[in-house]
């Protein structure tokens, strides 16, 4: 040892004494071999946020699978909707694309122009108005909608005679057709009209009509002796409409349709007559008849008054078995064998006679059944007591009532008379 130097313990050999409690423990333990990691250093799988991120993760890949599958479905069925031979289901499913499909429902329903049938443009119409229900469109859409749709159609003629003394009933029905009354989307009462007609020289006609729910059917009447010269004429509709009961609250004028007439002098009352002959006349004959009320035995009866002391009970019906060769525009008179005279008993008027005759595949219609309303007039006979007679309904030519419609075209010009048949008079 030298002097100055500090002398140390020799380091020892054993490597028990080297290693920490812990380490000691662990060999003595079964699983000796195995060492655990660092606290801090678990695995990611062990971690239960990891659980939850893969399931997440999980979900926002099948939502966008999906979503790409929808908008696959999508594109493939609205661009079905661009080829000429789609069918009218398909056009009307086209709504569960919602908004995807709107510009190609809009170009169904208002080219009236394509390839496409009615049948078609009504399917796109319903598809627009379920999608208006479900508030997929926007106010402007909503009003393109009802423009798009909106149908006028006036009841009447563009040429009268002008020496008719009578006045001309004209009518015009307007709307948006395509919205029904009841089903899926926006209905005929969503929406409410008001309307004024200008030309027809009435004050009251000039003034706008007060706000009603679903179509407007207007009528009126016109005197020729009103309009000066031959014309035309124009008879003007002016329409607005606004929404009621929906989420959206709009109201918009519409354009304005006008309709001519002509006062032709040159045009004669009786150029609707048609030329008589005997095969006609037996088919006419043939197709009119009068029959007792098919009332119940024990149901309880009806009476018609007839003048101010009489009644007709279960009064007879007049039965027209169409189609009949020509139209009909005839005053009704009933007439009571062995009286003098005869009751007034109305106007008939049936148009759209005459056509399709001979057409044996059809189906025969049902026949019409004409009440009789009302027994009036000047030429009422004198009955002085009830009891049971023979009665026929004689019906006469007008051809200034023929004119009422405009789809008359060839009226029955000669007088036809029904079959005798018991007719009951009692005491009122």
């Amino acid at each position: 040892m030298q002097p100055g130097r500090e002398t140390r313990p020799a380091a020892t050999t054993d490597p028990a004494a080297t290693r920490p409690v812990g380490s000691q423990a662990a060999d003595a333990g079964p699983d000796s071999s195995r060492r655990r990691p660092p606290e801090g250093r678990r695995t990611w799988l062990e971690d239960p946020r990891s659980f939850v991120l893969i399931v997440l993760g999980a979900v926002a890949a099948i939502g966008i699978a999906w979503k790409l599958l929808l908008a696959w479905r999508t594109r493939l069925g609205v661009s079905r909707l661009l080829e000429p031979d789609v069918t009218p289901e398909e056009v009307a499913g086209a709504s569960r694309f919602q908004r995807a499909g709107l510009m190609e429902l809009f170009r169904i329903m208002g080219d009236p122009e394509s390839r496409l049938t009615p049948a078609h443009r009504e399917a796109a119409a319903a598809a627009l108005a379920t999608l208006w229900a479900e508030d997929q469109l926007v106010a402007e859409e909503e009003q393109a909608f009802v423009r798009r749709g909106y149908v006028v159609d006036w009841k009447a003629r563009r040429r009268y005679p002008r020496a008719l003394a009578c006045p001309l009933p004209i009518a015009v029905h307007y709307g948006v057709p395509a919205l029904r009354a009841s089903g899926p989307g926006v209905h005929a009462d969503n929406l409410e009209w008001s309307h004024r007609i200008l030309g027809a020289r009435r004050a009251s006609l000039e003034q706008w009509s007060p706000w009603a729910p679903g179509a407007g059917r207007p009528s009126w009447e016109i005197l020729p002796g009103d309009f000066e010269g031959m014309g035309p004429h124009r008879l003007v509709l002016e329409a607005r409409v606004r929404t009621r009961g929906l989420t959206s609250s709009w109201e918009i004028e519409l354009p304005k349709v006008p309709f001519p007439i002509e006062l032709d002098p040159r045009l004669e009352v009786g150029s609707l007559l048609a030329s008589p002959d005997q095969a006609h006349a037996r088919a006419m004959e043939a197709g009119l008849g009068l029959e007792s009320d098919p009332a119940e035995p024990d149901g309880p009866a009806t009476f018609l008054p007839l003048g101010r002391e009489l009644a007709v009970r279960n009064p007879p019906h007049l039965v027209i078995r169409i189609p009949l060769p020509r139209d009909l525009a005839h005053r009704m008179f009933l007439e009571i064998d062995g009286v003098p005279g005869r009751f007034r008993a109305g106007d008939l008027v049936l148009s759209g006679q005459g056509a399709g005759r001979g057409d044996e595949d059809r189906a025969a219609p049902r026949p019409l059944s004409v009440p009789i309303r009302a027994l009036e007039g000047p030429e009422q006979p004198a009955l002085e007591r009830p009891g049971t007679y023979r009665a026929r309904m004689a019906l006469e030519p007008d051809e200034a009532l023929g004119w009422s419609d405009p789809e008359i075209r060839s009226v029955w010009p000669t007088r036809l008379d029904t079959e005798w048949v018991p007719l009951e008079i009692v005491r009122r």
